[in-house]
């Protein structure tokens, strides 16, 4: 994979031959004739979202879908999804380039939820799917004044984590489920208020695969978002 210090925007790469997962090719930058993913870095338009099963609030990216797995009212509770807009007002420290991102986020509640998208593939050939990802949690409310962008909070964390995954079979969720079990997963990571570039590869099976953000929190604090970019 490629590093985050390549500052080489996610993507979704076509290998040159069929190999195994471990001979994927690297990825290359968003917009290139590798990216098979639509609106990768969510520069695009977006869509309202409950005609697919989400509340009235929420909206992706054109090109995904949400996910989330319904609960209660505090524990898994449905997240509200948005693109944040740094031209409307949007934080600029949570866009990773371009002016927009993914966000999603629950306020006193968990969430195990993402945004999937199901692309065309070739059986046999290996893909890799990265995207940049950051978490934003805890309780308090502290300001940075430099980056000018609120704070997680340390002492009383959400434990946030933040994975990536592909369908090898091209499956999608029902809506209030949590995806399939033939998706392959990343290693989570809980590394906050800074961008992180996650990375999975699997091999198609068929002529479709379907590529997976998921996030999930460990404690229901006023905070727990994340934000997406450059897929």
């Amino acid at each position: 994979f490629v590093p985050a210090a390549a500052a080489l925007a996610a993507a979704i790469v076509l290998s040159a031959s069929a190999a195994p997962a471990a001979h994927a090719a690297p990825a290359a930058q968003a917009g290139c004739a590798g990216n098979l993913l639509q609106n990768p870095g969510f520069e695009g338009a977006s869509h309202k979202t409950e005609s697919e099963g989400t509340s009235l609030s929420s909206a992706v990216g054109n090109g995904w879908s949400p996910w989330f797995v319904r609960g209660n009212s505090t524990w898994n509770r449905e997240p509200e999804f948005k693109v944040e807009q740094t031209a409307i007002g949007g934080d600029s420290a949570r866009v990773h380039s371009g002016a927009n991102s993914m966000k999603w986020f629950t306020t006193w509640g968990t969430h195990t939820a993402g945004v999937y998208q199901k692309v065309a593939s070739r059986a046999g050939t290996a893909y890799t799917f990265s995207i940049f990802a950051q978490a934003y949690s805890g309780e308090g409310d502290a300001f940075d004044p430099v980056r000018r962008t609120f704070l997680s909070d340390k002492d009383k964390p959400g434990n946030y984590e933040i994975r990536v995954g592909i369908d090898p079979t091209g499956a999608v969720p029902l809506m209030g489920s949590a995806p399939p079990a033939t998706v392959v997963w990343s290693a989570p990571v809980r590394t906050v208020d800074a961008w992180v570039n996650l990375a999975v590869s699997a091999v198609a099976k068929g002529g479709s695969i379907t590529v997976y953000t998921h996030s999930s929190m460990e404690f229901p604090v006023k905070h727990n978002d994340s934000f997406w970019d450059d897929g």
